[in-house]
This record gives structure tokens, sequence and C-alpha cells, in this order.
């Protein structure tokens, strides 16, 4: 906020000083003064009054923007050449003329897990699971847009052993009939959790369908638009398998990124029935689909451990070996109803085994099926809503209404979720899981978030062994920085 007397002080003395070093220069007579003196002051109350009201709103995005013009009004005209740097949830830049903005960035998650389960001790196939605690995610990333007709992305990933790229793209926007081309590597358009993006999801971890079948990151071209006032999205995309797909779903894994002729279509249409009050009350409804061919030598099968990243797989089918290829089918629906939101999807992959040699039981059906599903609950007991980000149909940041930091109480929002996978289909045993997950979240401000989740899971057919069932309980603690 202004200081009118420091304001005052600093403009007299820099007229004192110009008018000493003018020499020549007509000094102002004491009315000018007086008259200059008021106009300021009302001009600088005039400011105080409109960021103050910009500060009593609940749109922070718009707050923020409306705030650096008004800074810029403060300290006058800025030139098409000049290069501004600021902050908005994160380091940003903007040349003058607005044609070249840039993001920098990161996020850091860390988390602390302790598992309870007596039976691990008698169990031989448990006896890799144990408390600890990791560095989850630590990412960097930069991108930009040039005069909103080309955008680009890079992101990269550390962990403890390697670094990965996870995206990698430009994208030409604003074309005629397609709307935006992606070209690189980047999020295939399937599922509403996975394409949220990880910093805004309401648990730790994705539950075990999206986890285990939504096909994540891949090489390739998709485009991609929205309709009907951003009431409608779609996204269309082919890709380079270029990897396997039991490693997380992440459909990478061989450096390089070899294809050997594996290729992959996925689409995905997303419509808003429902909404009002920008956003306060809506209904969305979602669905995607994938094939995925397979040719020699391209191990698939599938695999899947608990709601806590630093336990093991607990089920996981034999590897299929040589395939005529797969199809991916995915539902999702979202309701939103002021603190209230509620959102499930329901997922299947169906592998189509064919006449090649395959590692699966004599007599196996030739088409099984395994899918899974979901269904959370969360609750905002702080007052915030849900943000939707309407051009692409996910999730958006959560901001509190009063930020911890500024003496407000941030943001509190509980929530509860039901999920499970089933590899048992077709005379294959690959193992079934039920997770329930109760969570608690405190969003500081809109850049860190403190999250403490129980996971009960239940677990049959146990790495495909028939009849050993087992149960799990584990708690987790994260704390999560990102902008």
């Amino acid at each position: 906020m202004f200081k009118t007397n420091w304001v005052l002080a600093v403009w007299l003395g820099i007229l004192v000083g110009g008018s000493a070093v003018a020499g020549a220069a007509e000094a102002p007579t004491m009315s000018d003064l007086a008259r200059t003196i008021q106009a300021l002051k009302t001009r600088i109350r005039d400011q105080e009054r409109r960021i103050a009201e910009l500060e009593d709103t609940q749109s922070g995005q718009a707050r923020s923007e409306q705030v650096r013009k008004l800074v810029d009004e403060a300290l006058g005209e800025v030139g098409p050449s000049d290069f501004r740097l600021y902050w908005d949830k994160g380091m940003r830049a903007k040349t003058g003329d607005g044609r070249l903005s840039m993001k920098f960035g990161g996020r850091f998650y860390y988390d602390w897990t302790w598992v309870d389960g007596d039976p691990m001790e008698d169990t031989a196939l448990f006896a890799n699971i144990m408390d600890g605690s990791e560095v989850r995610t630590a990412r960097l990333y930069w991108q930009g847009e040039w005069n909103k007709k080309l955008a680009f992305k890079w992101q990269v990933d550390f962990d403890e052993n390697d670094t990965e790229v996870k995206d990698l793209y430009v994208e030409l926007k604003k074309l005629p009939v397609v709307g935006n081309l992606r070209m690189g590597h980047f999020k295939e358009p399937f599922g509403l959790e996975e394409l949220t993006s990880s910093k805004y999801v309401t648990f730790l971890e994705r539950s075990l369908p999206v986890d285990e079948f939504a096909p994540s990151r891949n090489s390739g071209f998709m485009i991609h638009n929205h309709a009907l006032d951003k009431r409608m999205t779609w996204a269309a995309g082919i890709f380079a398998a270029t990897g396997t797909m039991d490693d997380d779903g992440d459909a990478l894994g061989q450096k390089g990124h070899r294809s050997d002729g594996n290729y992959t279509f996925t689409t995905r249409l997303t419509g808003l029935p429902m909404y009002q009050d920008n956003g306060r009350q809506l209904l969305h409804l979602g669905a995607a689909y994938s094939y995925r061919s397979r040719d020699d030598g391209f191990r698939t099968d599938h695999d899947e451990h608990p709601e806590a990243h630093i336990v093991p797989d607990l089920i996981d089918t034999p590897n299929f070996g040589d395939i005529d290829g797969w199809h991916l089918l995915g539902g999702e629906v979202a309701l939103i109803l002021g603190q209230l939101h509620v959102s499930g999807e329901y997922m299947a992959s169906m592998p189509r085994l064919g006449d090649h040699d395959v590692v699966v039981p004599a007599g196996a059906d030739d088409d099984p099926c395994f899918d899974g599903w979901y269904v959370q609950v969360g609750y905002f007991l702080t007052g915030e809503v849900r943000n939707y980000k309407t051009s692409s149909g996910t999730f958006d940041r959560t901001r509190p209404l009063k930020n911890w930091d500024e003496g407000g109480p941030g943001a509190w929002e509980v929530a509860l979720r039901y999920s499970n996978t089933d590899f048992n289909s077709g005379g294959i045993v690959g193992g079934r899981e039920e997770n329930y997950t109760v969570g608690l979240n405190w969003y500081l401000n809109e850049n860190v978030r403190l999250m403490w989740n129980y996971v009960h899971a239940d677990v049959e057919d146990v790495l495909g062994n028939a009849g050993v069932d087992e149960n799990i309980d584990i708690f987790l603690m994260r704390f999560q920085v990102d902008f």
C-alpha cells in the first residue's frame, strides 16, 4: 500500500533537486505546489481505494492481473521493448508489448509413510514393505507463449536415480477448424484425474484404476479445442508407444524413445450440462478411448500397488507377450455444489491376445477385460470451492479465502475415496485390490499444502497367488510446495 507522506517527500525532493540542477528554470509558485500536492494526494487515495477493493474479491487470478495494471499505471508507461519480471504464483516474465510471456517454476513433494500390517511379518510376499520417506516429486518447468499463437513447455523431473523429461512440446494455437496442434512429449488425452495436475488432486496419490490404466505421457501429435462457450472440450492424438505399459502407466521406459512400430490413438470428449455461478455449481461428464497397437518384443502386463508410492505392487497379471493390440475405455463424472465436490471414473483395459504365443494359463480367454473404478467426495470446511478449468475439462488450483501466512486459517478440506482394480478375467488370475482412503488437506496458501492420508487396502490373490489375501493399513503425510 502506498504511504502518502513518503511519496510526497520523494516527489518534493525530486522537484527541489531538479530545480537546483535546472538553475535557470522558473520556480513554481506556492499555489502551483499546493494544487499539485492535492492532485497527487487524490490520485494516491484513488489507487489505494481501488487496490483495497480488489483485495476483497475472491478471484485471485483477476485480482493479480488488475493489481499489476495499477502498478504499471503508477510507475508510468511500459515500452514495447521493456521486459518485466514479476511474481504471480511463481516467477513470470512479459515483454512490454505483451507479445512474449513466460513462466518459470517447479514443485517439490516430500512424503512420509507408515505401514501397519502384522501379516507382513509372516508373509514372504511382504518382506520389502516397511516405513519410509522419500522425495516424491522434484520438478522444474519453463513455459511460454508468443503472441497468443505459439506456445511451448519444458518440464523435467529429478529423482534419486535419474532425470526424466516429463513435458517437452510446442503448440500452434488458434488454427482453423482444429483449434490447437500440440507436438512433442506430453500427456495423452485420457482421464479426468490423470489430466488434472498432481498439484491439484485431492489425495497424495491418484486412484488405483487411474494409476494403472491411464496412459499418461507419450510422444506424438494432438489436436484439441473447446466449444460452446467452453461448455465442451475435445482432444484426439496419435502417439508412438515408446516403452512398457507396466511402469505406473507412463508408457515410457526404453531409452531413445523407440516405438518399434507400436502406435496409439487416443481421444477424449467432455461436456458441462450444468455450469452456474462461475463454476460454484457444475456437472462434468466425459469419456475417453485409446487403441494401442503391439508388435513383437513389446512386453505387456498389468500390475498395481496401493495408493502409497513407497509400497510395492501387490497384484500382477502374467506377461502377455506378443498380442494383437489393446483397447482402453474411460468414463468420468464430477459434481461441484459449492463447498462440496464429488467425482468418479470407470476404466477398462482389454488386451487382444489372439493366436499369439502369450504367457497365460492354458485355456484362458483370448479377450480378457481388466477394469476398475473409484468415487471420491470432498468438502471445504473453510468455504472454498474446488476450481475447475473449462478450457481443458480438468480441476485447477485451490485458492484459500484467507491465507494462513496473512493471518487467516488457510483452506481446510476433508475427503473420502473408494477405489478398486480387478486383474482376474477370462481364466487369468492377477489379483483384486480395494482401497479405502481418508484425507485431510491444509492449504496454507495457494502454493503450499500439507496433506494427511489413511489408506486401508484389501488385496485378494496377491501377486496372482490364488487364495492369498491380505489387509494393509497405511498412514501418509506430505509437505507440498509448487509455484
